[in-house]
């Protein structure tokens, strides 16, 4: 027992596998069961925990002669000073009074109508095929008590929530189970908000809390608000004009790039906003089209010569006046991103209906934060920590002193909320550090190695050790000594899937991991952490083989060797082999078992012998039957075009904001 605990007066909450305690809901409708999840978590976490099932009744019904575990805004939490009118947004309260317990939090609807849209499904992960049963934004909601009974759990019962679905949720066994008699808790954590995607049943665990009140478009606005479908046609003069011609499909990302001096224009992007704010939305983001094309035309030179950047702030900011006129009450949330990514010159004030949200992708968050700073506005980031779209795909991207470094920068800057761009691709390998990073949300200044400790030992159990060994030497070949990430200085132009994967992941490290995990899979055969374990194999199989497919073609290519070429055919047809294992008889991607998570973004078979995500490696049009029967030169291949050999003739490149 921590040292911590054993001086601290306790209540005994089981003993022997009994308890006198009952859960206590409060009286009256549970809209959308909002305090029936924490009861039901709450019931089925101790019962697993102790072998105690305790009873759930409704306050009225609850017995006078039992000690009380009261759940929401309950008449005795009432009466026992919980501070309700602090308990706002995700704020929650845990307390003991004197045996009694009580846990409780906001329970309430942001009360935001309007359909679903596609980035609510996005967030949702509808588009991996989770959320089905999610038809209307009433979702968007507070679960205060559910987030103070996952706190409960975590530090009076050592649950951990470790990933999504049963094989995350570790659970340590007791026949007595004794509580903090001076517990006294009201807060929320550091960040409040972490957006973009959730992480199934244990998004609100693990901190990732979203902002129901804030409308976020993915970052790119204007193509909602003036669709290239319905304007390109009868009005061309809302679009960029491009050496004299106005062009609706001109520019990246399919075009739609538009005259931003167009009053039309600015007065459409009023009304989506408006639209948002008559759903219910307090908060709603703008946001130029992505890699935008600045207009030629005389009036959108005149607003600031040929610095778009600069055109933009000077529109953003007429129009954050506008509507400080119209809804005073609300708030426009601007895009730092791609020609806004650096502040205004003109102008060094915003009104006070005004947020930021930056984009930091190539740009160092301290230079980003720093110029930005004299700009005394609420701040929110965007950031591109994960995602399939990086040119390593879906090997691991991150370690827990890079994640633990950054929040620290944003929580010592103000940072309000951060959205992510991309999360959870990748269970298995970023499994530890995607925990690091959603308990540092709570706190950024808990050492990240004793959080990534925690999570090895309740993840592998007696496994931990070599898994220790093995994600260590994982983070060693991520970053520098100094900390900074050797994943963020290849991100330059035009990506090199092939070097930046053989220069992160080299052979003597893969193997070492391979030898730590092999061990680790016979050392604990309890079922969860078995289920872990081949979660990480998994993933450590696709690397390897990945890893070793463009080794062998480095070989090849620079030796011209039959030997390098067989080596070369036979992981790539390891590699198909592997892949092919993981689909069903339909082309659908089968998960791993009790994870509740798309395995790998539930990805088409075809993107994964493709090398992983947007970014395309040159083996889909391999012809190793030539390759085996006319081995080519060093000479001769050394006069392959960088285009030719690493990079797909056409198709999609990933979204490089």
């Amino acid at each position: 027992m921590p040292a911590d605990k054993a001086a601290r007066q306790e209540i005994t909450l089981v003993s022997g596998g009994a308890s006198e305690y009952v859960i206590v809901v409060p009286d009256g409708e549970d809209v959308r069961d909002r305090v029936k999840k924490a009861a039901d978590l709450l019931q089925s976490s101790l019962e697993e925990a102790t072998g105690c099932r305790l009873p759930v009744v409704k306050e009225s019904a609850a017995p006078t002669n039992r000690p009380h575990i009261c759940l929401g805004k309950t008449g005795a939490a009432i009466k026992a000073g919980v501070p309700f009118d602090k308990l706002k947004g995700w704020t929650f309260c845990k307390r003991a009074a004197p045996r009694d317990i009580f846990l409780a939090g906001c329970d309430a609807s942001a009360n935001i109508k309007g359909p679903l849209e596609h980035h609510d499904r996005e967030y949702l992960m509808m588009l991996q095929g989770l959320a089905a049963d999610v038809k209307d934004r009433s979702y968007k909601e507070y679960l205060g008590t559910y987030k103070a009974v996952t706190s409960f759990l975590e530090d009076e019962v050592g649950v951990r929530f470790l990933m999504p679905g049963p094989n995350g949720l570790h659970i340590p066994k007791t026949k007595g189970l004794k509580v903090d008699a001076k517990l006294d808790f009201v807060g929320s954590a550091r960040f409040p908000y972490c957006y973009g995607r959730n992480y199934g049943d244990v998004t609100i665990a693990l901190n990732h809390n979203e902002i129901p009140f804030y409308k976020n478009y993915g970052g790119h606005s204007f193509p909602v608000a003036v669709p290239k479908w319905r304007c390109r046609e009868t009005h061309p003069e809302y679009f960029v004009l491009v050496d004299g011609k106005r062009q609706p499909e001109f520019g990246a990302a399919g075009g739609g790039h538009l005259c931003i001096s167009n009053l039309e224009v600015q007065e459409l992007m009023m009304r989506e906003l408006e639209r948002q704010y008559d759903y219910g939305f307090d908060w709603v983001q703008i946001g130029q089209t992505d890699g935008m094309t600045f207009c030629e035309c005389d009036t959108c030179r005149a607003l600031a010569g040929n610095d778009a950047g600069e055109a933009l702030w000077i529109v953003y900011r007429k129009m954050a006046e506008e509507m400080k006129k119209r809804r005073p009450d609300k708030k426009i949330v601007f895009l730092a991103y791609g020609d806004t990514k650096q502040p205004p010159k003109t102008f060094d004030s915003f009104p006070d209906n005004v947020l930021v949200e930056m984009c930091a992708f190539s740009t160092p968050w301290e230079e980003m934060l720093t110029k930005w700073k004299k700009f005394r506005i609420p701040k929110l980031v965007y950031t591109y920590n994960w995602g399939a779209w990086h040119t390593t795909t879906f090997s691991p991207k991150r370690s827990p002193a890079y994640v633990s470094k950054q929040l620290r920068l944003f929580a010592d800057n103000g940072v309000q909320g951060i959205f992510k761009c991309g999360w959870g691709e990748a269970l298995g390998l970023e499994g530890p550090v995607y925990y690091v990073y959603s308990k540092l949300l709570f706190d950024p200044y808990i050492d990240p190695q004793m959080l990534a400790d925690d999570f090895y030992r309740a993840a592998y159990g007696r496994a931990s050790s070599p898994m220790k060994k093995l994600f260590d030497a994982l983070y060693a070949s991520m970053d520098f000594k100094d900390g900074h990430s050797k994943l963020d200085l290849m991100h330059v132009r035009p990506h090199n899937p092939s070097e930046q994967l053989t220069y992160l992941f080299q052979p003597g490290t893969l193997l070492y991991m391979e030898k730590q995990l092999s061990q680790a899979l016979a050392m604990d055969q309890d079922p969860r952490v078995q289920a872990r374990l081949k979660l990480v194999e998994r993933e450590f199989k696709y690397l390897k083989t990945l890893v070793s497919i463009h080794v062998y073609w480095s070989a090849y290519r620079l030796s011209g060797s039959k030997g390098a070429a067989a080596l070369l055919e036979a992981e790539i047809d390891a590699r198909t082999e592997l892949v092919a294992s993981w689909y069903d008889e339909n082309g659908r991607m089968k998960m791993e078992p009790g994870f509740n998570w798309p395995f790998f973004d539930n990805v088409p078979k075809t993107i994964l012998n493709n090398g992983g995500g947007a970014i395309l490696s040159p083996y889909p049009g391999l012809d190793i039957d030539e390759i085996r029967n006319k081995p080519a030169s060093g000479a001769a291949l050394k006069k392959r075009s960088f285009q030719a050999a690493y990079l797909p003739a056409k198709g999609p490149v990933p979204n490089g904001k």
